[in-house]
């Protein structure tokens, strides 16, 4: 198992499980959960699920972003607000990542999920259209400078105050 996590990410990989127990039988199955020692990290248990090839199951496949946005030229920031999205498939089209181009962005510019077209009968499920991913600003709003003659008025309505 461990040969097989160092080439493909658990949460995607599609397993032909092998049971000989008296009578053999094969079943392809993706992994649920696994179990790991804490301090030696050596697996204690992994729990597999039966996926049917024919239907579609959800599937978590991580966010690659490419390209660098026209927006940090300018002084912003990329904010990856998700790293990993759930995509409805077949169990054999599951995508590796999904990569998303940010090159066009510009401050204040986002990507959300509707903006995001996948190949072939891959589908996003989604109710609400949010983002993915955005340029910010980095520098912070600056104070309006107060003009000498009104900074001097406000000093002295301080002190009056302050001698009633």
């Amino acid at each position: 198992m461990e040969h097989l996590f160092k080439k493909v990410s658990h949460s995607q990989a599609l397993l032909n499980l092998v049971v000989e127990n008296g009578q053999s039988f094969e079943k392809m199955v993706m992994i649920k959960e696994i179990q790991a020692d804490p301090v030696s990290h050596q697996y204690l248990h992994i729990d597999f699920y039966e996926v049917r090839m024919d239907r579609k199951i959800t599937a978590t496949v991580p966010v690659v972003l490419k390209g660098t946005a026209k927006g940090i030229i300018s002084g912003g920031i990329v904010q990856n607000i998700r790293r990993e999205l759930e995509v409805e498939c077949f169990p054999a089209d599951i995508p590796k990542n999904i990569i998303i181009d940010i090159s066009d962005l510009d401050i204040g510019d986002a990507i959300h999920v509707e903006d995001i077209k996948l190949e072939g009968d891959i589908e996003i499920p989604y109710d609400v259209n949010f983002a993915i991913v955005t340029v910010v600003s980095s520098k912070m709003t600056e104070e309006k400078p107060v003009a000498e003659g009104e900074e001097a008025e406000g000093e002295e309505e301080a002190a009056a105050k302050e001698e009633e």
